[in-house]
């Protein structure tokens, strides 16, 4: 985990298998502390009180949500077991409804349950989707900072303070040697 680890940037988020470290963005930029999230209600209140922000990080966070949701249901059923875990999303989406990105990760790890079909390893299958949401998040960042250092010229000095799940917008790229001396880091 990010503070475990003593990382320069701080990891907006990261996933342990049992519980979500968020960075809690309300502290910043004086302080850097996190929040553990074990439930997907707590994960509501931490993206309603802007603990986390940011709509890539929103989305990732919603994803490892809707795995904290699935492993509190108690339905056998397949089928019950889905409307228990569509009313879980519905109760995340409802966070920031404006959010386009936690829809989106609510929406696709409801599809990942559907597409499984059956109860066994389900919520094995569920967490690998939001791992894989994660991955994407962080690849997808990393290929824009690629592709906007190509765009900068060394008299350009850039800021930033978005927040993505990992990279903030790609800052960890933008950071190298190379682009070090573009950003201001306002995080």
């Amino acid at each position: 985990m990010a503070r475990r680890y003593g990382m320069k940037t701080p990891s907006t988020l990261e996933w342990d298998g049992r519980c979500l470290e968020l960075l809690d963005q309300t502290r910043l930029p004086a302080e850097t502390a996190y929040i553990d999230i074990y439930t997907a209600q707590a994960l509501r209140e931490a993206i309603m009180s802007m603990q986390v922000r940011g709509a890539p990080a929103i989305g990732v966070a919603a994803a490892y949500g809707m795995v904290l949701a699935a492993r509190t249901i108690t339905e056998t059923s397949f089928k019950a077991f889905l409307r228990a875990l569509n009313k879980e999303g519905e109760m995340l989406a409802s966070a920031r409804p404006t959010a386009v990105n936690l829809a989106w990760a609510v929406g696709r790890m409801m599809d990942a349950a559907r597409m499984h079909g059956r109860m066994p390893q389900l919520l094995e299958r569920l967490e690998h989707e939001a791992v894989t949401i994660h991955k994407e998040d962080t690849q997808n960042n990393r290929r824009i900072g690629e592709l906007a250092l190509g765009l900068l010229n060394d008299a350009l000095q850039c800021g930033h303070a978005c927040n993505d799940a990992v990279w903030h917008c790609a800052f960890r790229v933008l950071s190298g040697p190379r682009a070090r001396h573009f950003f201001k880091s306002l995080c």
